[in-house]
């Protein structure tokens, strides 16, 4: 990472003003600290293929995912998603559709599902920034709520 931005951000979060900068300008903070990588721990990037999957994606357990359709310049998210039971199989339907994609395995299906919530808030779905522009649904009589707004309340 630049060592100019290291010190810029360094700044913000030392010298007070970081509490009173809005979300958006803290995410674009955390993207730049991060060296234009996710807020998120999710995996490298990598390019969305039925073998690249197979080769990450091993184990059979419910996750989040971001995928993007430039096929140049930095990752962009263009659009995020989950799987409740199988984050390699819902990773294959997209195939051919998007380029590369970014995933992290969630500890279950309400885990993925409130880590779908807050990627698709972070990244403008609300704002029409993602190709899925409704807010993500959560499985028919669970209860569950966003962690991030009041949708389901």
């Amino acid at each position: 990472m630049d060592t100019v931005n290291l010190f810029v951000m360094e700044s913000l979060s030392t010298s007070g003003i970081h509490d009173e900068l809005p979300k958006k300008l803290i995410l674009a903070k955390q993207n730049l600290v991060l060296g234009g990588n996710m807020p998120y721990s999710l995996s490298e990037l990598a390019t969305l293929s039925n073998e690249k999957i197979d080769a990450l994606v091993t184990q059979t357990k419910p996750g989040v995912y971001a995928l993007d359709k430039t096929t140049s310049g930095p990752f962009k998210v263009s659009y995020v998603g989950r799987s409740d039971t199988d984050l390699n199989d819902r990773l294959k339907k997209w195939v051919g559709k998007y380029s590369y994609f970014k995933f992290q395995y969630a500890t279950s299906p309400k885990d993925a599902f409130e880590k779908e919530c807050e990627l698709w808030h972070d990244f403008g779905g609300s704002e029409g920034r993602l190709d899925n522009e409704q807010h993500p649904e959560r499985p028919n009589g669970s209860g569950w709520k966003c962690p991030k707004c009041n949708i389901f309340e």
